[in-house]
């Protein structure tokens, strides 16, 4: 059995994924771009896939990397849909008052 990936390096890869820099990546997540590479690296490790490619001139994303995107971005955009709804979802309650002749017509 696999062992669960924690949100935080989903958050991470997907960020990293869409900047195509651990720097920006970084940067937008309020962490080092060292910590936003370790992530990567753990979740590389736990997943047992490359998802990066890593040169002199940034990261690019594999086929892998690429397909992941795809379904963590999908994933990451209806969770912060619901939370949305939740946070901004306040019952509304309306009574109505009207005489019982008034009612049975």
């Amino acid at each position: 059995m696999r062992c669960p990936i924690p949100l935080a390096a989903v958050r991470t890869f997907e960020a990293a994924a869409r900047q195509r820099s651990f720097k920006d990546a970084a940067s937008e997540l309020n962490l080092t771009a060292s910590a936003v590479g370790h992530a990567i690296r753990k979740l590389e490790a736990a997943l047992g896939v490359i998802r990066f490619t890593r040169d002199g001139s940034g990261i690019s994303l594999t086929a892998a990397g690429e397909a992941l995107l795809d379904h963590v971005s999908c994933t990451l955009e209806e969770m912060n849909r619901g939370f949305d709804l939740v946070a901004t979802h306040t019952p509304q309650l309306l009574r109505l008052h009207c005489a019982p002749s008034f009612a049975a017509q």
